[in-house]
């Protein structure tokens, strides 16, 4: 019996910092030129101070134990895109890239999509590269003619792109780089700045004002199609729509930052109802980035957890069986 419970004390620690990383809220303050982290559950504070010394932080995003930041390097007056420890948010390499613009940003198994606004021609392009040389693989070009992506997200495949120029969000097959049969671009936007997909929902952020919507507001869509689900899923008003800026999912979750009102907004994705909100701490002034790590699929876990036991199990039946026998 010492055997099987020694197994189990040690699949609690291999399982552990796991299920605590997969708890990190992370968020760039333009204002504190830095990136914090928070409990994605509770919203209590991990690090005011995980990433600093940054210069205009944009963008974020987060695969596996890497966490993604561009951000602006005034000795080569440039725009980068740094890599940091997802855990303990000690710096990779703070120049993995040099970019043209420091816009949105999205990451995939070992592929990163920055946006590259003017691009070539004028079309707005999306830059694709490989996660470890930081090679340029492909390069999109908008068949939209659009010159300003300012959001991006990228799920089951699909990479969509929200468009400043012209106000609609475009889907990318990730791969080639080719266009989503049966998506249509969704239209009907003002400044799409914020974008997060979660199974076959996309969510839109828009920022500036119009006559049907006098503040910032969310709306929902079919991830497959691009057809309108709820119009406004968040109407301005709800904690975080009024200016939404970085958006991100987990584990059933809506997360907002409100860049004009300095607090994030977390709603139920599916009925857009409040769970909770971070309400305006200093690290949260002028957010311009969200990030949240990815959560273990629990049907994988259980799966590790029987596999674990089971081989314990026999173990344990083997050395009772040899030690019979002898």
């Amino acid at each position: 019996m010492k055997k099987f419970s020694l197994v189990a004390v040690a699949l609690v620690i291999l399982l552990a910092p796991v299920a605590s990383k997969a708890q990190i809220l992370y968020v760039a303050s333009e204002y504190s030129s830095s990136v914090s982290a928070f409990n994605a559950i509770t919203g209590a504070t991990i690090s005011q101070s995980f990433i600093t010394g940054l210069t205009d932080p944009a963008a974020l995003a987060v695969s596996g134990s890497t966490l993604y930041v561009t951000s602006w390097d005034n000795s080569a007056d440039a725009p980068i895109l740094g890599e940091y420890n997802a855990i303990t948010g000690a710096p990779i390499n703070t120049h993995f890239l040099t970019l043209e613009s420091a816009g949105p940003l999205a990451v995939s198994g070992n592929d990163i999509y920055v946006s590259i606004p003017g691009g070539i021609g004028g079309n707005g392009t999306i830059g694709e590269f490989d996660a470890t040389t930081g090679l340029q693989i492909t390069t999109f070009v908008s068949p939209q003619n659009t010159d300003y992506p300012i959001s991006m997200a990228i799920g089951g495949g699909v990479l969509y792109v929200g468009n400043y120029s012209n106000n609609t969000v475009v889907a990318y097959n990730a791969m080639t780089g080719g266009s989503i049969s049966g998506f249509a671009a969704v239209t009907g936007l003002d400044y799409p700045s914020g974008l997060a997909v979660s199974g076959s929902n996309l969510y839109v952020g828009n920022l500036s004002q119009t006559p049907q919507y006098p503040a910032g507001w969310v709306g929902e869509y079919n991830a497959q199609t691009g057809a309108a689900i709820s119009t406004p899923f968040l109407p301005k008003g709800e904690d975080g729509a009024d200016s939404p800026w970085g958006m991100a999912v987990f584990d059933g979750d809506l997360y907002l930052a409100d860049h004009g009102n300095n607090y994030i907004g977390v709603y139920d994705a599916i009925t857009g109802d409040v769970v909770s909100s971070f309400t305006e701490p200093p690290e949260m002034y002028q957010v311009t980035g969200l990030a949240v790590d990815p959560v273990p699929e629990p049907r994988a876990w259980t799966l590790v957890m029987s596999g674990f036991f089971l081989a314990a199990s026999r173990l344990f039946r083997r050395k009772r069986s040899y030690a019979t026998r002898t």
